[in-house]
């Protein structure tokens, strides 16, 4: 077959694709039509030999008609198999993405479990020294233990980089006053969140006295992931420098010993699996807190 012959018949078969499914019902017609003359012509003149040029016309007529149906059923057939390997092409495709879903999601589980376990080891050693000092050199473990929690922050989140995490201590503070100070916090170098925070002081009228009420009756986290889209009733805090954040409180049972935060500079920093890592480190955190306080021994 030459080049121009496959050039041709290729023109031709972008011209069928083209514009066959808008003449969709043009080879019925033209076949009922070829069908109908071949009939006629056939049944009038098919036994007068006089009239051979009308016979051969009619059988030509026949021919074609049946040609005409045999190439749309040829064609329907095709742009069945086309349609039926177009969805096939599009489950393949689908299960492979899903399972590309999967793989990615069992990696970043195991890197996860990895970091989960270089990062709390420390803390976990730190319980074990604390639960094993005398009562009286509690204290400064648990400082110890609460700066080794939060100096596995950045192993703990990866996702932000202008993010800061606090442990705030619950303290009663004048009179009836209590007061969240800050125990000890962390920034990364550089990334302009090394501000100490400010303190949480009940009587207020506002952030001290949202975050106290909050944590009075709060067993869990609490994650906002853009403070300019959800409204927190909770919570009352200045928003400086940060759109998104996660407290968790550092409680047992109805004992408040105060509460861990992280927050960032960006909605989207943080996510739920960040909120999953806060509720284990202020888990541990609040073993400390029990310890110090003499109830393990």
């Amino acid at each position: 077959m030459t080049n121009g012959t496959q050039a041709m018949r290729d023109r031709v078969k972008r011209w069928v694709d083209a514009w066959f499914p808008r003449i969709w019902w043009l080879p019925d017609v033209v076949a009922s039509v070829l069908g109908i003359v071949s009939t006629l012509l056939l049944t009038l003149f098919g036994a007068d030999t006089t009239n051979m040029l009308l016979l051969v016309f009619g059988v030509v007529c026949a021919v074609v008609g049946l040609v005409v149906k045999i190439l749309q059923m040829g064609n329907y057939r095709q742009a069945e198999i086309t349609a039926k390997e177009k969805a096939d092409q599009e489950l393949s495709n689908a299960i492979k993405a899903k399972d590309a879903e999967i793989e990615k999601a069992t990696q970043e589980a195991v890197s996860l479990q990895a970091a989960l376990k270089a990062a709390f080891l420390p803390v976990v050693h730190d319980l074990r020294y604390l639960a094993a000092c005398k009562s009286n050199k509690r204290e400064a473990k648990l400082v110890q233990l609460v700066g080794t929690a939060l100096g596995m922050a950045p192993m703990l989140i990866t996702s932000a980089e202008k993010y800061r995490m606090v442990v705030y201590r619950r303290e009663s503070g004048s009179g009836l006053k209590t007061k969240l100070v800050v125990m000890n916090y962390f920034a990364p170098p550089g990334n302009g969140r090394d501000e100490e925070p400010r303190p949480f002081i009940s009587g207020d009228g506002g952030r001290g006295d949202k975050v106290l009420a909050w944590l009075a009756k709060a067993h869990k986290p609490k994650f906002i992931g853009n403070v300019a889209d959800e409204t927190d009733p909770d919570w009352q805090g200045s928003g400086n420098g940060y759109a998104t954040y996660i407290s968790a409180p550092l409680k047992h049972e109805d004992r408040v010993y105060g509460m861990l935060t992280v927050d960032s500079a960006e909605p989207g920093d943080l996510d739920p699996t960040d909120e999953r890592v806060m509720r284990l480190l202020a888990g541990l955190i609040t073993v400390g807190f029990q310890i110090r306080n003499g109830t393990e021994k």
